[in-house]
């Protein structure tokens, strides 16, 4: 059933992978231009030999080494192409239901950790951030593999899981730049969980306590040991003093309490449109009733990991307070595992409601509201939000560089882009090069410093004019978006 699910959810996630969002966005270009140049040269756009972290955007941006030597492996095995640049995400999102319903399984039925799984696949924040190659979704895998194993060695007390635990927190802080400041904090949080509770002072408990904390500070060690090189060799890749500062008492409350705003998590979501559709919260709406009666199941059951659960969700948001986070969804990735691991213990309280046919009715509403909130999502996510988000991603390059690049080999001719619209989307047509001229001899023509060669194909987003002729004309998947053409000398 679980193996059918995840056969399915990877379908789901990646339907219309390539044209929602249509375009692409800058930061996902950079990764897959750097990932291809990896895979082929072991080197960066900067010219190093396997960096621990790209510098890209023109120097502006660290990208983290998870994502981009992931997708480098993928390119160098399948070859680059758009699709996998963003079926990355997907992998992540499938990686990290099963080991979401791995950590239910834990406390719950198949049933209800099924009901899970579901309910993770059809978060909006998961669907949205699946269709986006960035580095907000990488983190998942890593932070839900900490937590299966971290309290696994709970109910089994073995070694081995608390060091895996470990190295999967100390991976995920090459992740994505917000586990910089969140994996200090989930260190803490694992060893309270490790040591708490003593039951009295004796020597033998104390060494029974103290060797889950050693390995698990062992499995840390080779990712917390390089930061201060990585510091000096990749500065402001691991802290960045330019974007982290310290608020006052009101602006961090006030960027602390906005995390847990149910508006914002349940029905509008993050404020970038790039993020969100703004229709939706993070979550679907039945996620807050069941989010409350998890929180009602908790008081009246307060196991300790249940608590844990619950601790490590308020400590989650407490590093973007240094960085004035407010309402950034996309930065709160974390929450989805947590949330609704909380809300299938709301489930659980309705399922033991001793009174049958109220039990069975609210079962059976919270599954009608559900599922009518699930596909509605689905439906504006694939059918209106293309349209709204349009004019936030690139225009439809990936079609028209591959036309020139077909076009080119059919007629025989040299592939030429115009000077000033390369420069205006200079990260996607780098990726796109990649993907499609990475055996040609790609030229840049400014036409106001000479002709077309005869024998050159122009891509431009002007018509053909002044001696050009135009020999095709690119077809974008939504109204808005900018025309190109292919043209040559008449």
């Amino acid at each position: 059933m679980v193996t059918i699910l995840l056969l399915l959810s990877t379908i789901l996630l990646s339907y219309k992978l390539t044209i929602i969002p249509p375009g692409i966005n800058f930061d996902e270009s950079s990764i897959g231009y750097n990932a291809s140049l990896i895979s082929k040269s072991l080197h960066d756009e900067n010219g190093r030999l396997l960096p621990v972290f790209v510098l890209t955007l023109d120097g502006k941006d660290w990208k983290q080494p998870v994502n981009i030597y992931f997708l480098a492996i993928l390119f160098k095995v399948f070859g680059t192409s758009y699709f996998l640049l963003r079926y990355i995400s997907v992998i992540y999102a499938i990686i990290s239901g099963l080991l979401f319903y791995l950590l239910l399984r834990q406390y719950f039925k198949p049933s209800l950790s099924i009901t899970g799984l579901i309910l993770f696949i059809l978060t909006p924040s998961i669907v949205l951030q699946s269709h986006l190659a960035l580095e907000n979704i990488a983190l998942l895998p890593f932070i839900i593999g900490w937590l299966y194993f971290l309290l696994s060695y709970g109910r089994y007390k073995r070694l081995w899981m608390v060091l895996i635990s470990s190295v999967l927190l100390g991976i995920s802080f090459y992740s994505y730049k917000g586990m910089h400041g969140l994996v200090p904090v989930y260190i803490l949080a694992s060893l309270l969980y490790l040591f708490f509770p003593i039951t009295n002072l004796k020597i033998s408990e104390l060494i029974k306590k103290i060797k889950p904390l050693v390995a698990f500070c062992v499995g840390l060690l080779p990712f917390i040991l390089p930061i201060k090189w990585l510091q000096v060799h990749y500065a402001g890749a691991v802290f960045d003093p330019n974007t982290v500062g310290l608020p006052s008492f009101h602006e961090a409350l006030n960027v602390y309490l906005s995390s847990f705003d149910f508006s914002f998590l349940f029905v509008h979501g993050d404020k970038m449109l790039v993020h969100s559709t703004q229709q939706y919260g993070m979550f679907i709406f039945p996620i807050f009733i069941l989010f409350f009666l998890g929180i009602v199941y908790t008081a009246r059951n307060p196991t300790k990991d249940y608590l844990f659960i619950i601790f490590v969700l308020l400590l989650s948001p407490l590093p973007l307070v240094l960085v004035g986070s407010l309402y950034r969804a996309s930065r709160l990735m974390m929450y989805v595992p947590l949330i609704l691991f909380i809300s299938i213990l709301g489930i659980k309280l309705i399922i033991e409601y001793k009174h049958k046919f109220q039990r069975n009715f609210i079962i059976i509403c919270l599954f009608v509201f559900t599922g009518i909130q699930s596909v509605a999502f689905l439906r504006y996510y694939w059918n209106e939000y293309p349209k709204l988000i349009v004019y936030e991603f690139s225009p439809n390059i990936n079609s028209a560089v591959r036309q020139l690049s077909e076009m080119a080999i059919k007629l025989n001719k040299k592939p030429y882009i115009e000077k000033d619209d390369y420069y205006s989307h200079k990260q996607d047509y780098q990726f796109y090069s990649e993907v499609y001229l990475s055996k040609m001899d790609i030229k840049l023509w400014d036409r106001n410093k000479g002709n077309l060669p005869a024998d050159g194909l122009l891509l431009t987003p002007i018509s053909g004019s002044n001696g050009l002729k135009t020999m095709d004309t690119i077809v974008n998947y939504y109204s808005g978006q900018k025309q190109y053409y292919l043209v040559g000398v008449e």
